[in-house]
């Protein structure tokens, strides 16, 4: 399976960051794993805060613009998109999309396309809901005690 995964933000080698590489480093070891990221990223400088080795992934370098962003994740035909990225309302250019929400702002729009949305607190988790948003409808988003989002359906 190809699965990229998005995160504009690579430069600040934040919590997001070291998500985005944990997770990365995880789906590379039986699937083909591309970061699509705003400038090239300092694999070596991850692997020391972090401890973290990406030097077997791929890293593309997307344009400055974001109008373009989703035709050029596209080109890269992934079957899987993971958006780890900080107030993205990119929409999901693969058949299959995972939104990953850390820090909710402004009005919940775009995320029609994603078939998984995440939250990492009660107060995403609201935010999320809050979208007139079929999937946040259908789904509560429910944290176990270590933070660890687990999709339930309504109806469990």
């Amino acid at each position: 399976m190809r699965i990229a995964l998005y995160n504009l933000h690579f430069a600040t080698l934040g919590g997001g960051e070291r998500r985005t590489a944990l997770l990365a480093t995880h789906l590379a070891q039986t699937h083909e794993v591309a970061i699509f990221s705003s400038g090239p990223i300092d694999k070596n400088r991850v692997r020391e805060l972090f401890g973290i080795d990406l030097s077997m992934l791929n890293n593309v370098v997307l344009p400055a613009s974001e109008l373009h962003h989703t035709a050029e994740i596209a080109a890269w035909s992934p079957d899987l998109f993971i958006n780890n990225s900080y107030c993205s309302r990119l929409h999901c250019p693969a058949v299959r999309g995972i939104y990953m929400c850390m820090f909710p702002e402004g009005k919940p729009e775009g995320l029609e396309g994603y078939q998984v949305i995440t939250a990492n607190s009660d107060f995403t988790k609201q935010w999320i809901a809050s979208s007139g948003d079929a999937l946040a409808k259908s789904f509560t988003l429910r944290l176990s005690r270590w933070g660890r989002p687990q999709r339930r359906s309504k109806s469990s």
